[in-house]
C-alpha cells in the first residue's frame, strides 16, 4: 500500500510516511492510545505529553513533565492520520508546518522505544 498510495493516490509523502510509522509503532506493540491517558487510563483533559516512560500519550500529571509536550493539533492531526484508512489518505489536508511537527514526535518516541538517537528521520 506504501507504494502505490505514493505513485497513484498521489498522496503527500510525509503523511505516507507518518502513517507507515504509526503502523509500524502499532505493529511492535507500542501503539499510541488516542483515547485516554496512556498511564492512568483516565480522558486527557489538560495538556498531552509523549510520556518517555510509556512510550504513549499521558497527562502532564502522570508523565512528571518526563516527555514530549504536544499540541492538541499535533495529537489531533496523528490520530487522523491513525485513523484513516490508506485508500484515503488522499483525503487528508494538513499543513507542512503540522506534518514536521508529527514527524519530530515520532522521531522522539522512535528514539525512546530503540534507545538510540537518529541524526535524521
Amino acid at each position: 500500500m506504501l507504494l502505490i498510495s505514493l505513485i497513484y493516490d498521489k498522496i503527500n509523502a510525509d503523511i505516507v510516511f507518518i502513517k507507515f510509522v504509526l503502523e509500524v509503532i502499532q505493529n511492535s506493540g507500542y501503539g499510541f492510545n488516542f483515547h485516554n491517558c496512556g498511564m492512568c487510563g483516565m480522558p486527557i483533559l489538560g495538556d498531552i505529553v509523549l510520556s518517555a516512560v510509556s512510550n504513549d500519550f499521558a497527562c502532564v500529571s502522570c508523565s512528571n513533565n518526563y516527555g514530549m509536550l504536544v499540541s492538541k493539533r499535533e495529537f489531533n492531526s496523528l490520530k487522523i492520520i491513525a485513523n484513516t484508512e490508506w485508500s484515503k489518505l488522499n483525503s487528508v489536508k494538513l499543513s507542512e508546518e503540522i506534518l514536521m511537527c508529527c514527524i519530530n514526535i515520532l522521531k522522539y518516541d522512535l528514539q525512546n522505544i530503540t534507545n538510540y538517537r537518529f541524526k535524521t528521520i
